[in-house]
């Protein structure tokens, strides 16, 4: 990729120039070879913690906005909820990301010993490899093992987690960066721009093949 034209946000697939381009604390500098959007970068945050705190598409980092630039939104302090040393996510109640996630995502999951199913307020799915498989950290199980057990969401509620909160393994990072995309069009649809949504997606596919 020689010229700046033929540079692409690894997202949307739109050409970048010095002044879309999205300048990341973590990743997406002048010479890293995925690139980000300014616009798809402030998607990923507006629908993040709080609508202020979003994860880097490649790294996971934490960043937000800050005096109109994209900077480390990482905190580390004493979680209020847990009361563990984590990074802080929610900074006017002081929550970490786990704790702000079982606040917002409240699932039943199933355990393992007993079989029996318990709502529990933390993202006991983070800890599973697959969302058929028990996760690696337990949990009080209070319906007949009355002791810390291993869990796995139920599968009704499997689909309900959002796409970019997902464990990556469990394969719907490409749901998500969809989704974004889809925000992006309607966005530009909302503007007066753009040709309708089969040409968009006519000419995404178009740019995603430049990238490969």
């Amino acid at each position: 990729m020689s010229s700046e034209e033929s540079i692409l946000c690894a997202i949307c697939y739109d050409p970048l120039n010095d002044d879309d381009r999205a300048e990341l604390p973590c990743c997406g500098n002048s010479t890293s070879t995925v690139q980000y959007c300014k616009r798809c970068i402030q998607v990923i945050i507006s629908r993040g913690f709080n609508g202020t705190v979003g994860r880097c598409p490649t790294c996971s980092s934490f960043i937000t906005i800050r005096d109109g630039k994209f900077v480390a939104g990482e905190n580390i302090g004493m979680c209020q909820m847990c009361l563990q040393e984590r990074s802080i996510v929610d900074t006017r109640s002081f929550l970490c990301e786990k704790c702000v996630l079982g606040r917002m995502f409240s699932f039943t999951y199933e355990c393992e010993r007993c079989h029996g199913q318990q709502r529990i307020p933390h993202p006991m799915w983070l800890y599973q490899p697959h969302p058929n498989e028990f996760g690696n950290v337990t949990w009080a199980c209070h319906r007949s093992c009355d002791d810390y057990t291993h869990w796995r969401i139920v599968q009704q509620d499997a689909g309900r987690v959002p796409p970019e909160h997902c464990p990556e393994s469990w394969g719907r990072r490409e749901e998500w960066l969809e989704s974004i995309r889809q925000t992006r069009r309607e966005m530009v649809g909302a503007a007066g721009g753009g040709g309708g949504a089969e040409g968009d997606q006519e000419e995404v596919e178009e740019r995603r093949c430049m990238l490969m």
